[in-house]
């Protein structure tokens, strides 16, 4: 193999020009893309500097935490007969609910009602039934648990409509299993398939 020095006293740079001009004032002007505004509450309590005005397909964000409709976004769109208002097409959050509950089993069940308003938007009550849920669950205790869950119907009047869940369960105590004894820890996790 070969071995190759090169020696130089000299550098050259090779590149480009000094400056690039872009030029990007060619043709007509056309109407702005939308904008992304974000505030606390609904999109109609915004308030904008007098330089910037809210247009239709422009996107605002609601960064209020204790607000109903915290971190979903709104659209403003031209309603027929109504002109340009902010329709709210989806939420940041994630459709789960969470719970960890302290129960006590009688004769190895317990029901865990759970209100419909904590799983899904208003607007989709009526819309959803058991079917349209994923529960995982988990029983926290010393012994082994075995068990199992049924998801009840839909039921409720109007506005408390919930989800009725029972778990059943038997722990392994002694080589046998027996119905659960003492308030146990349940965590729920409850998902929109």
């Amino acid at each position: 193999m070969a071995d190759v020095l090169i020696s130089t006293d000299d550098l050259l740079v090779l590149g480009g020009p000094e400056t690039v001009n872009v030029e990007v004032d060619y043709g007509p002007k056309g109407d702005r893309g939308s904008l992304f505004f974000a505030g606390n509450g609904e999109p109609s309590s915004l308030t904008l500097p007098s330089s910037v005005e809210a247009q239709v397909f422009d996107f605002y964000l609601n960064t209020q935490q204790s607000h109903s409709n915290f971190a979903s976004i709104y659209q403003l769109l031209t309603i027929p007969g109504s002109g340009a208002q902010w329709q709210k097409i989806m939420s940041l959050l994630p459709n789960v609910y969470a719970l960890n509950t302290s129960k006590t089993f009688v004769n190895g069940s317990v029901q865990i009602v759970v209100p419909l308003l904590n799983l899904v938007p208003s607007d989709m009550i009526g819309s959803v039934t058991a079917e349209n849920f994923n529960i995982q669950h988990s029983i926290s205790g010393t012994a082994p648990i075995a068990s199992s869950i049924s998801v009840g119907a839909i039921g409720g009047g109007v506005g408390t409509e919930s989800l009725p869940i029972t778990i059943y369960a038997k722990e392994l105590v002694g080589g046998e299993w027996i119905n659960p004894a003492n308030a146990r820890t349940i965590h729920l996790f409850i998902s929109m398939v």
